[in-house]
C-alpha cells in the first residue's frame, strides 16, 4: 500500500506538466485521494507528494485547472514510474500497484 502511495507520488514529481516554477496553492488539496487503478482505487498521498515538491503544484498539474488531463494508465505509468526512477524511489514495478 505504502509502495502505491510513492509511485503515484513521484508520478506527480516527475513534472509531467509544463514547468511553472513558484506556482504554489493557497489551498492545499485533500490528505489522501483515490487514484483509477483498473478496477480497484489507489490510495494517493497527495499531501505528502506535495511537501516533496515543496508545494510547487505545477510540477504535476496545469496550473490553470490544478487537474492532471488524461488521467490513466498511460499518464500514471509515464509520470509515476519516471519519476519513481529518476529519484530512485518508490514503486515501479507492475505488482508494486497492481495488486492480485
Amino acid at each position: 500500500m505504502k509502495q502505491a502511495v510513492l509511485l503515484l507520488t513521484l508520478l506527480l514529481l516527475a513534472g509531467f506538466a509544463p514547468s511553472v516554477q513558484g506556482a504554489l496553492t493557497k489551498d492545499p488539496g485533500p490528505e489522501f485521494i483515490n487514484l483509477k487503478n483498473g478496477p480497484k482505487p489507489l490510495p494517493f498521498s497527495h499531501r505528502k507528494h506535495q511537501l516533496l515538491q515543496d508545494s510547487d503544484c505545477s510540477q504535476c498539474h496545469y496550473p490553470e485547472k490544478w487537474t492532471i488531463d488524461d488521467w490513466g494508465k498511460d499518464v500514471a505509468h509515464s509520470m509515476c514510474i519516471s519519476c519513481h526512477e529518476l529519484n530512485e524511489k518508490g514503486p515501479v514495478k507492475c505488482d508494486d500497484c497492481h495488486k492480485k
